[in-house]
């Protein structure tokens, strides 16, 4: 771990919500009533072109949104997908047609409808810039674009890739990056109609942050978590800013001297925790860290499965009972989709890998998100290359998944680990972020479906 400057206050990360007592949700049904939940697998393919999924968002009905991409690497368009929380297709959008779209992230708008980000390149202006901009598009219900804009913090290289909805007079906090000599990000609250209250950069020409996950504190700020990099190793990194943007204290864990840890998701447990999760490189295993809001540890584990399935669970949500569900891909070149439900000390109480989810055989695999439904679930996004088709799933909490897909056993070891998170300074500054209007144009799409594990 590299030694830096201590710099004190208060931080927290993003974490997986973990309480205690027996496992009941919390409108208070058991497991055996949370297992009715519909599960299905399905895969949706674009005969045109590839399509890919970056991140998710639940309905209010037990469905869920996804984004992504779809086209070929020369044109691609963005790409969002509503399902309802039987698997069934309810509205497919595509955005773009000039030359690169993305979608990256999505939430829910602070008044009606969406706010989806990510990149385009194409400029205001009607030219093409090869280095993009972040791009921010309201969404009605329907995934229509009311509004769209162009967010830039240099000329080179910007693209959103996380939205958090706060309320309608807070509006957003985005998460953008751009670059300089080396990858920066801008720390940006954006009002309800995306114009930029505040705007910090984090980042120079020696260290360089990839925050994976944002979280609103108890406290009105925020907590940043993810991995900061330097010519000579990255790290696990929590960032804590106040309301106003303004930074307040930092903490770092890692070995020292090589590419070691990394968190990838986190959540709030109440109001006096916080849970995150990642991947120690070095030993090949998943981490879990229970912490509370001053970022001190509470518990940390590693799990570490067999070979064939290292360092599988990164994604952490909130469990019943006070647990939490772990999930993920394994690290090989052929990753599929791995499970485990543990409790509150961070104990597995049970375990899943599907090794045929998705039906790619021999391709490559990643799960690019997973989260909890509104109905009591667990929504998993996957893609596969080639050709880029999609993946996705809805779990009950027993980890189940339809009868086509089959489950295996497999082994984790838990074991304890001693990460001391400490404290450093980081190169954190106010930075002027550019935003105009644009026009991105959408269109209704079909993309075939099926069941995923056929």
């Amino acid at each position: 771990m590299r030694k830096r400057g201590i710099l004190g206050a208060s931080l927290a990360v993003l974490v997986i919500l973990v309480m205690a007592g027996s496992w009941k949700r919390a409108d208070g049904s058991s497991d055996a009533q949370a297992a009715a939940v519909p599960v299905w697998a399905k895969r949706i393919q674009n005969s045109y072109g590839g399509i890919r999924t970056f991140r998710g968002l639940p309905d209010s009905l037990g469905g869920c949104l996804a984004v992504g991409d779809s086209g070929f690497l020369s044109n691609l368009d963005g790409w969002a997908v509503h399902l309802d929380k039987t698997g069934k297709i309810l509205n497919q959008m595509t955005y773009g047609g000039t030359k690169h779209e993305r979608l990256i992230s999505i939430c829910e708008s602070v008044d009606t409808g969406y706010l989806a980000a990510g990149r385009t390149q194409f400029d205001p202006s009607g030219g093409y810039e090869k280095g993009g901009y972040g791009l921010l598009m309201k969404l009605g219900a329907d995934l229509n674009p009311i509004w769209a804009k162009t967010v830039s913090a240099s000329r080179t290289g910007n693209w959103i890739e996380r939205i958090l909805k706060l309320n309608k007079a807070q509006g957003y906090l985005a998460i953008m990056t751009f670059v300089e000599s080396r990858y920066c990000r801008a720390i940006m609250r954006l009002n309800s109609s995306g114009s930029v209250v505040w705007a910090f950069k984090l980042g120079d020409d020696k260290l360089s942050f990839d925050i994976r996950e944002v979280l609103q504190a108890p406290d009105g700020g925020f907590f940043l978590v993810g991995e900061v990099s330097s010519s000579w190793e990255d790290d696990a990194v929590i960032i804590k800013i106040d309301g106003n943007g303004h930074f307040k204290w930092a903490k770092e864990f890692g070995e020292a001297g090589t590419i070691s840890e990394r968190i990838e998701s986190a959540y709030l447990t109440g109001s006096n925790n916080l849970m995150v999760f990642g991947v120690s490189f070095k030993n090949w295993a998943s981490l879990a860290l229970k912490l509370d809001l001053n970022g001190n540890v509470k518990w940390q584990y590693l799990y570490k499965g067999p070979p064939q399935i290292p360092g599988g669970l990164r994604y952490g949500m909130p469990g019943e009972g006070g647990g939490f569900y772990f999930m993920g891909s394994d690290t090989t070149n052929d990753p599929e989709i791995v499970f485990a439900k543990c409790d509150s000390t961070g104990k597995i109480l049970s375990k899943k890998y599907y090794p045929a989810f998705g039906g790619f055989p021999n391709w490559y695999e990643r799960m690019s998100h997973a989260f909890r439904s509104s109905d009591g679930g667990i929504f998993i996004l996957n893609s596969a290359v080639p050709p880029w088709d999609v993946a996705i799933a809805k779990l009950n909490t027993t980890g189940n998944l339809p009868k086509k897909c089959p489950p295996m056993s497999w082994n984790v070891a838990r074991s304890k680990t001693k990460y001391k998170l400490i404290d450093i300074s980081i190169p954190y500054a106010s930075v002027k972020v550019t935003v105009k209007s644009t026009k991105i144009s959408a269109k209704s799409v079909s993309y075939a479906s099926s069941e995923a594990c056929d």
